[in-house]
């Protein structure tokens, strides 16, 4: 019996240099695909906002009060929070100067609210809970609101304390 043979001798075959750019071709769609998949699974560079609230927000006097942190889904760095102090018809937005204790933090927008003061109980040169802001030169009998923000602007939390008369 005479072997049978599928290929005809006939045929030609695709030049090698077609195939090689064939071959060139396909292997670029396919790192370009694998990049595509790979840049998905790696982390975002930018910080995200954490969520974290305050303890409490009390008036301590008549012109004194004090901000208490609770607990932070991550244990930010003070400058990377801001405070925003407001009453009826006006308000003022304060930024950590330093991560340090006894930081004074300064008016970037608005009305001067009093002067705010962070306290580091922790001494770590983060926001934990317990740390605390001390808020001084307040009007008596006034409502007032505190938001704290997220350096990106995003609101964390918001309370409001009244002042005694």
């Amino acid at each position: 019996m005479k072997k049978r043979s599928f290929i005809r001798e006939d045929e030609k075959a695709v030049s090698p240099v077609i195939a090689t750019i064939l071959m060139v071709a396909i292997t670029v769609v396919l790192a370009a695909v694998l990049y595509i998949m790979v840049i998905g699974l790696a982390p975002t560079t930018g910080e995200q906002a954490p969520t974290g609230v305050f303890a409490s927000a009390s008036a301590t006097s008549n012109t004194t009060a004090t901000l208490e942190f609770a607990g932070f889904s991550v244990t930010p760095a003070p400058i990377n929070l801001k405070i925003v102090v407001s009453q009826t018809g006006s308000s003022g937005t304060y930024t950590f100067g330093s991560n340090a204790d006894g930081t004074v933090l300064s008016l970037e927008s608005g009305t001067s609210q009093g002067t705010l003061t962070y306290r580091d109980y922790a001494d770590n040169d983060l926001v934990n809970g317990g740390d605390q802001i001390l808020v001084t030169g307040l009007t008596i009998s006034t409502t007032y609101e505190v938001k704290m923000l997220w350096k990106d602007g995003t609101t964390l939390d918001t309370e409001s304390f009244n002042t005694p008369a």
